[in-house]
């Protein structure tokens, strides 16, 4: 949440004639004033100050401002030909969100309570006053793993959904032809800006693009595994959903790849926590501890604060598993642990309670043993698909869960997000936004299933 956000719709104030335009006069004040939030909801601030000509009015003025890409409203304003005397900043309440800091650069502090500043300005003062606002809850994200495409992973999920007995879990985009063909191909504009509006209905607060390598040539692999993330960056709509990344410690390691990484977090909508930029980092491979310090200088050197590194991996939800996931992030330097997946490895057809409960027993160990943790919901478990079709990568296991009910996988994701607000955790990792062949899914599916979408709605944003 540390992207600088400033009371715009103020400026009028100076074209109005309250205030002297253009610092006319040298020995006149500037206050400007930055709303940090990280977030596109509008917020309302009040200025008041001396009444007169060198003032604002002792009756004050309101501006809403955000902190997103929208033109409309800009992230700063600095109000100048100011004379002496008190001004006071107040940000009005905005239901779901608390003032969690507020400061001047003169040394300014705010009164939280009455979320406001007052600031004393003399002749020649320069004065900026920053606002941060949080989300009650912790933020909710969920992974995106885009095989949606023409490439050659994207053909091998088309060929593995295509048995009838599959077609329930096709994604909401999918088409299927006369012959039974089926086309999954969500890499457009379109498609990806429905994608981040339906996420958003259901509460969705930041996806986690799984990262491939990003100069892959057209065509290949990787680059089809980026385009979900390259359609979704250029999207209009993108501040309606923030993103982070999930990339594994050898990516992490390459340079070339680290400095996109570091590129891409300059975003106003990469998602940040306590006003620091989240990243996921594990999988396939731990990351060395020199590359999450070079990461977390790189990160501080270009102004975008210190990440809050989650080591991720895939699976280890025994108690010697989370052990070991806990020693990994410690000896990386990492600032909490999370998982991209967790499942009972022995488990065929079980209930999906049992699931659940396993992600929650996996959480606690990790707890116990001193560690912040980012839990991860798992929306479900069932990769039989890839086991009567193996993708050319291979198949996921043999365990699989039945699917929850509306009302358990609802149950489930609250119990997430009200775990991690107890225990202080500033985000949820949902698994998944789109692994439908794998039996994880939050987004909607070809055939209307409009009680799931319900229940996730209802845990996500009716109960915050």
């Amino acid at each position: 949440m540390l992207v600088g956000v400033a009371l715009v719709a103020l400026a009028g104030m100076v074209a109005t004639g309250i205030g002297r335009a253009g610092g006319a006069d040298r020995d006149a004040a500037t206050l400007t004033v930055t709303v940090d939030a990280n977030d596109r909801h509008d917020f309302r601030y009040s200025v008041s100050g001396p009444a007169g000509r060198e003032g604002v009015g002792g009756a004050g003025r309101d501006a809403v401002l955000d902190d997103d890409h929208d033109p409309a409203r800009r992230r700063s304003v600095t109000f100048t030909g100011l004379g002496p005397g008190r001004y006071t900043v107040t940000q009005a309440r905005a239901p779901g969100w608390d003032l969690v800091d507020a400061t001047c650069d003169d040394g300014t502090s705010a009164d939280l309570a009455a979320r406001g500043a007052t600031v004393r300005l003399g002749r020649g003062d320069r004065v900026t006053c920053t606002f941060r606002p949080a989300l009650e809850r912790p933020l909710v994200g969920a992974i995106r793993w885009d095989a949606w495409h023409d490439g050659p992973v994207g053909r091998a999920v088309e060929y593995t959904l295509a048995p009838p007995e599959w077609r329930n879990r096709l994604p909401w985009f999918a088409e299927v032809s006369p012959s039974g063909a089926v086309r999954t191909r969500a890499d457009a504009p379109k498609v990806a800006a429905e994608e981040i509006a339906r996420a958003a209905r259901l509460g969705i607060d930041y996806f986690a693009f799984l990262w491939y390598d990003s100069d892959r040539v057209v065509g290949s692999e990787d680059e089809g595994m980026m385009r979900g993330l390259r359609y979704y960056r250029t999207s209009p709509d993108r501040d309606r959903v923030k993103y982070t990344v999930v990339v594994d410690g050898d990516r992490l390691a390459d340079p070339g790849e680290r400095a996109t990484i570091l590129r891409y977090m300059r975003d106003p909508n990469w998602v940040t926590v306590a006003g620091r930029p989240l990243i996921f980092v594990g999988l396939w491979a731990d990351p060395a501890r020199t590359d999450v310090e070079a990461l977390r200088a790189a990160s501080r050197a270009q102004g975008t604060g210190d990440p809050y590194v989650v080591q991720t991996v895939i699976g280890a939800s025994s108690p010697s598993g989370v052990q070991r996931t806990v020693r990994t992030a410690e000896a990386a330097g990492a600032d909490a642990v999370s998982w991209y997946s967790i499942a009972v490895p022995s488990a065929q057809g079980g209930p999906y309670p049992l699931l659940a409960g396993t992600a929650r027993e996996a959480w606690d160990r990790a707890a116990r043993l001193g560690t912040p943790v980012v839990p991860t919901a798992m929306a479900g478990w069932d990769p039989r698909p890839r086991v009567a079709r193996p993708p050319f990568w291979g198949d996921s296991g043999r365990s699989w869960f039945r699917a929850p009910t509306p009302a358990e996988l609802g149950r489930h994701l609250g119990e997430a997000v009200d775990w991690a607000a107890t225990t202080g955790a500033p985000a949820v990792l949902v698994y998944a936004w789109n692994e439908y062949d794998e039996g994880g899914w939050l987004a909607p599916t070809l055939v209307p299933d409009p009680a799931r979408q319900d229940a996730i709605r209802e845990a996500l944003v009716t109960r915050r």
